[in-house]
């Protein structure tokens, strides 16, 4: 399946898709998923995610052992600009899928999100509707659900709001409140 949508103030199409797993890096990992990891920990390197509980780099051992088996078994989109991934989606059904350090607080039926943070704001947030439409369009074809977490902080609450979708305000989530974050989240059942 792919989604695509053309901005008109950047003249650039937004491609969501479903993530690669034929085209392979030397590294024998799908290259979508090492384009994530690449954005990904560069953007933890330099404190550009603030607003994301994980610190933990990406590795390509957690892509090969955790991410690939359960590729078929959680919801995963890629966003694509111009040929090059910049943004991320995964509903986890496994929630230990993930090496991330708070994957034992992750609940089942969980939507995580990136988007790579060389983009501007309003790139961000375009790219952010557009995994999330995806995920939300597949949870409604296939009657399943998931939710999501956002901290205050992060822009993917300004996406869900102009989605049309309201979250519950939750305080004191340890996982965000240790990272320096004001430990508040918006709480969304989808789809």
């Amino acid at each position: 399946m792919s989604l695509g949508r053309t901005l008109s103030n950047l003249n650039m199409t937004i491609l969501v898709r479903k993530p690669n797993l034929e085209i392979l890096t030397d590294e024998g990992i799908p290259k979508d998923f090492a384009d994530v990891r690449d954005y990904f920990n560069f953007a933890i390197q330099n404190n550009l995610l603030s607003w994301i509980p994980r610190k933990m780099p990406i590795t390509t051992e957690e892509i090969r052992s955790k991410w690939i088996p359960s590729a078929k078994t959680n919801i995963c989109y890629i966003a694509e600009l111009s040929g090059r991934v910049f943004g991320s989606a995964t509903v986890f059904y496994v929630p230990s899928s993930t090496a991330y350090e708070h994957a034992l607080q992750r609940q089942e039926g969980e939507l995580a999100s990136t988007t790579n943070p060389i983009l501007g704001r309003k790139q961000s947030l375009d790219v952010d509707k557009e995994l999330s439409r995806a995920i939300i369009n597949e949870l409604k074809q296939t009657g399943k659900t998931a939710f999501a977490r956002i901290a205050i902080e992060s822009p993917a609450a300004e996406a869900m709001k102009e989605l049309g979708y309201e979250g519950t305000l939750v305080k004191n989530v340890d996982r965000y409140k240790f990272q320096g974050l004001s430990g508040s989240v918006f709480e969304y059942n989808l789809p």
